[in-house]
């Protein structure tokens, strides 16, 4: 009967022969080419070479192929336990020792010992409990099969836990780790607390395995626990950057464009859109090198969705279109009708309402012929937005309607809040400010809920604008004020001026005519800013235009403020700024049209003339010029 470590002379001649193969490893690879191979040329080519003892070829192929090494070792300890199992101890020694082999130089070229760990479990165990891994791998492999069937998920924990009881009996720690992230996977869908207790025994497990590939799989599974269901993002990061790390370490490229992507995610969910733009742009770089288009057209279509929320809109757009192309290269019907419904939504903040009606009209005609519930709800979002900036609000109205019942029917919390949004602002485009603020109020309450930070700013900021026009002055203040420090928190300059903006309404409304001034010009500053950071030209009219509005609520103002102070200037600084702001626009549409000569004689001064110099310069005391600003 075979004992627990029993060594035969074989096994210790190839052992000397594997450690001084192991120190000429270095040598071995500077004289053969790497090569990589799929997993079954390299069991084949691997099993050649170490049947013909090609030392140098079996550690080329090794350190090609990492990810390919394990699942070779494993079938070799299945064939030795098979040979055990036939009472053929000689030949479940050799394969025995071919593992073995492979374990020390996966071991040598990695610094990682879990092939080592997996032969030495194999090497302590006698015929009977040998008998007993037989059984319990063939209960773990059909728990497994079952797992993908939603409605034998009970079958497949019965047949884990019997599994489970084994695998401690006998004390092997990989067949443990593999049963505990089968089980967490499965409660993954039912039961929270369970999930997060038996990932983070798989985990434990793995690392006493020293399996880093899986250690870097548990470890971003805990991050997602924590980041979809706890709503703990600081938490998620931490595991995600575990997990990342680790990925990185290994060169497990296909598995860190995944990790990425939900690092990216945790990011956008804490408000931190800068790390979260820059992570999904670093997810296409990795996923290019692991050759995963789709994950790449993903990567681009978030980082676009994210710029054109940041106010980002001509990067929104290259990225959009860039993901619309990869798209279109792997024939994704779905990802088209995604990409062009995000880039109708740049064009609305550029202004161009033509091409956002043609944009998401060809979207929406996309996710009708392919039956996708979640891109046609999107789609119809856009498409009520885009009529809401054209002010035709019915039309608006409909499409957002339409929307929010497909929301509602997918349990869509996020996108639900965002109609809900929507819808009030419909309802205060009407004047219906009492109906605005009653959707506002719904909104805010939701994304409290779901603490999604840049849903919770933009439904204050709503929120506040409806209580301005109600008269509720003191809770609309106290309404900007927490929305300001919000985008202040998630450096947002579009939800920074738009708070701005709404406080000055609220001074100008209270007759406190200096603070509304203040908060004007400060608003006007980040618009400014705004605009001046996109380098197409066409896209500055464009938004200037869309934004004007705020530079027409401080010309009026000054203009009302003179009637009620004759000979204080007033006069003189809304002719400046009218000028100010035409000189913008004019600026802006001879770069457009590509005037010769507008470059360098336009962009010389950024400040257009001064009244008093007009007035010394171009006037006689029989001229009177009449400056007029519409608004």
């Amino acid at each position: 009967m075979a004992g627990k470590n029993q060594s035969t002379p074989l096994k210790k001649f190839t052992l000397l022969c594997i450690a001084f193969l192991l120190t000429n490893i270095t040598f071995v690879l500077a004289q053969e080419n790497i090569f990589i191979l799929n997993q079954n040329d390299f069991d084949t080519e691997l099993e050649k070479a170490i049947k013909n003892n090609d030392e140098s070829h079996v550690i080329n192929i090794i350190k090609s192929n990492r990810f390919k090494v394990k699942p070779f070792l494993l079938s070799l300890t299945d064939k030795s336990l098979e040979s055990d199992l036939k009472g053929d101890i000689t030949s479940s020694q050799e394969v025995l020792v071919d593992a073995q082999r492979v374990a020390m130089i996966f071991d040598s070229l990695f610094g990682e010992k879990s092939l080592i760990n997996i032969v030495e479990d194999f090497n302590k165990w006698n015929l009977t409990e040998k008998r007993e891994k037989f059984i319990a791998d063939s209960l773990n492999k059909l728990a497994t099969s079952y797992r993908r069937d939603r409605g034998r998920d009970d079958e497949a924990l019965q047949l884990y836990e019997k599994a489970i009881d084994i695998y401690r009996r006998i004390n092997d720690t990989y067949g443990q780790s593999f049963v505990y992230g089968g089980i967490g996977y499965i409660y993954f869908f039912y039961n929270t607390d369970s999930t997060l207790h038996y990932y983070e025994r798989a985990l434990r497990a793995r690392e006493r395995m020293d399996d880093k590939q899986l250690m870097s799989a548990s470890l971003n599974g805990i991050g997602l626990v924590y980041e979809r269901f706890l709503n703990d993002f600081e938490s998620a990061l931490e595991y995600y950057s575990r997990a990342e790390n680790i990925r990185k370490e290994i060169g497990d490229w296909n598995s860190l464009g995944t990790t990425l992507s939900y690092k990216a995610s945790a990011y956008q969910k804490t408000g931190r859109f800068k790390e979260a733009i820059e992570t999904f742009r670093l997810s296409y770089d990795v996923n290019e090198k692991a050759g995963d288009n789709y994950r790449m057209a993903e990567a681009r279509l978030h980082s676009g969705t994210l710029l054109n929320y940041h106010g980002s809109f001509d990067e929104a757009l290259d990225d959009l279109s860039a993901a619309m192309n990869i798209f279109k290269e792997i024939n994704d019907s779905m990802g088209i009708g995604d990409a062009l419904t995000q880039i109708s939504s740049v064009y609305v903040n550029l202004g161009d309402y033509t091409s956002a009606i043609g944009a998401c009209s060809e979207s929406v005609k996309i996710m009708q012929e392919i039956g996708d519930e979640w891109g046609l709800a999107g789609a119809y979002n856009n498409m009520g937005w885009i009529y809401q900036s054209a002010k035709r609000l019915e039309r608006s109205e409909e499409y957002y309607r339409l929307a929010l019942d497909k929301y509602k029917t997918l349990e869509d919390i996020e996108s639900v809040i965002i109609i809900l949004n929507n819808l009030g602002t419909v309802a205060y485009d009407q004047r219906e400010y009492a109906r605005a603020e009653e959707y506002h109020l719904r909104g805010l309450e939701q994304a409290r809920e779901i603490e999604y930070n840049l849903l919770h700013m933009q439904c204050l900021v709503n929120l506040a604008n409806d209580q301005n026009k109600l008269g509720k002055f003191d809770a609309a203040l106290s309404n900007y004020n927490a929305s300001l420090n919000m985008a202040e928190t998630l450096n947002n300059p579009e939800g920074k001026w738009k708070a701005l903006v709404g406080m000055a309404e609220n001074y100008k409304i209270r007759e406190e005519y200096d603070k509304a001034i203040k908060y004007n010009e400060l608003a006007l500053e980040i618009i400014e800013e705004i605009r001046s950071s996109m380098e197409q030209d066409e896209f500055k009219a464009n938004y200037l235009a869309r934004e004007r509005y705020a530079y027409e609520d401080v010309i009026t103002l000054f203009g009302k403020l003179d009637e009620m102070n004759p000979g204080d200037d007033y006069d003189r600084k809304a002719f400046e700024l009218a000028e100010k702001c035409k000189a913008r626009a004019l600026l802006d549409l001879l770069s457009e049209q590509d005037i010769e000569g507008s470059e360098e004689n336009f962009r010389k001064s950024t400040e257009p003339v001064l009244m008093k110099d007009f007035q010394n310069s171009c006037l006689d005391s029989n001229t009177c010029l009449i400056e007029y600003s519409t608004g």
